[in-house]
């Protein structure tokens, strides 16, 4: 048989009726028990039940969170009771005495009747809240409870699925003394911390792109120099060529005088 899922109260160990010092405290101290348990193996699950542990926190620390999800556990167990056909008749009665202190004004009706909760109340025990609660700022602050438990629930969610997906702060830890020690054992010299690394490593860069633009240059002017004596050579021996042909020509027609 599937076991039963924790109620918030059950989370933070305290009783239905604790007030919220007691459930800070409980929430506190849990927390603390759960950090000086953490490993690097079990440290995602770890921070999944610490979420959980908020979350419950913020739904019992809030008058009215906590009035719409007592009303919603009592009405749960109830009807699981009716059900499964496991719980005892008192069982059932300490249901519906909790739904009952949750919201008076219904325990009143219900009492003054002497009837089960009608049908259309096990079916739908939002609309039957809403149907029967007079005061509309009473609606109005119920909804907004039941609101505000649905969105801690998704958050916790989320959180539980950032938290899958993204490395654990012990992950990171070990990833960088890797990255620290092939750093020392490739340069000789041991980084603090990562961030360290990596300021080395772009210095580096930078001194790596500094030396490859001082050499860039530096066969940019040996290529301009030996154009610069290729031109040279090649206008002096335009110029030798020029005398030679002057001197020949002056030579030929001195011979050619009688």
């Amino acid at each position: 048989m599937k076991p039963a899922k924790k109620s918030l109260y059950e989370l933070l160990q305290v009783d239905p009726d604790a007030s919220v010092e007691d459930i800070q405290q409980a929430h506190d101290h849990l927390v603390a028990q759960l950090i000086a348990q953490r490993s690097a193996d079990r440290a995602a699950d770890l921070d999944v039940r610490v979420q959980a542990l908020k979350v419950a926190l913020n739904t019992l620390s809030s008058p009215v969170s906590r009035l719409a999800y007592d009303a919603k556990l009592a009405h749960d167990r109830a009807q699981n009771a009716r059900t499964t056909g496991t719980e005892s008749t008192r069982g059932s009665l300490e249901a519906s005495n909790a739904w009952d202190r949750g919201f008076p004004a219904q325990a009143v009706l219900r009492q003054a009747r002497h009837t089960q909760i009608p049908e259309e109340e096990r079916q739908s025990p939002v609309v039957w809240l809403l149907s029967n609660l007079k005061s509309s700022v009473t609606k109005s602050l119920v909804f907004i409870g039941l609101l505000s438990v649905m969105g801690m629930v998704l958050q916790m969610i989320f959180m539980r699925m950032a938290v899958t997906n993204q490395p654990s702060a012990f992950q990171r830890s070990a990833e960088d003394k890797v990255v620290i020690q092939e750093y020392y054992q490739t340069h000789g010299v041991r980084p603090a911390s990562r961030e360290e690394v990596d300021l080395l490593e772009r210095e580096k860069q930078r001194q790596s792109s500094e030396a490859n633009e001082a050499k860039r240059k530096q066969q940019q002017a040996e290529l301009e120099q030996r154009r610069f004596e290729q031109e040279t050579r090649r206008r002096a021996d335009e110029v030798s060529a020029a005398l030679r042909r002057s001197e020949e020509e002056a030579l030929r027609k001195a011979l050619a005088q009688p």
